[in-house]
């Protein structure tokens, strides 16, 4: 379903959502304040969450085929050609999957993640 949910409920309508919780705004008096929208960040399968097209290699190829061919038709839907993808780091370093179309570039830089060394996408 992901990412082509996300690509249904809006991206900037969920960028916008996101922000307002990012900034604390507030509702109104009854509703208090912003909250993330669940489709952002509601739990493993939201768009900050998960992991499908973070994974290094699939299990199978169907499995592959199914991620590829549901960003695709999500890429087609928004007018894009590449999805960015982090948040999962790659062992291999910065890597490509469905002929280009993902680009997984998180690399655990970090000192608490794998302190990997500094990787570009240019």
């Amino acid at each position: 379903v992901w990412p082509t949910a996300a690509v249904n409920y809006g991206l900037e309508r969920m960028n916008a959502e996101v922000a307002a919780w990012m900034r604390r705004d507030k509702l109104d008096a009854e509703e208090g304040y912003a909250t993330p929208p669940f489709l952002a960040m509601g739990d493993g399968n939201s768009v900050m969450w998960n992991r499908q097209l973070s994974r290094e290699s699939y299990t199978n190829p169907i499995d592959r085929f199914h991620a590829c061919n549901m960003v695709s038709q999500a890429l087609a839907r928004i007018g894009a050609k590449r999805l960015v993808v982090g948040h999962t780091p790659q062992m291999r370093g910065v890597n490509c999957e469905c002929d280009g179309k993902v680009w997984r570039v998180d690399v655990g830089m970090s000192s608490g993640v794998l302190n990997a060394p500094t990787a570009v996408l240019e």
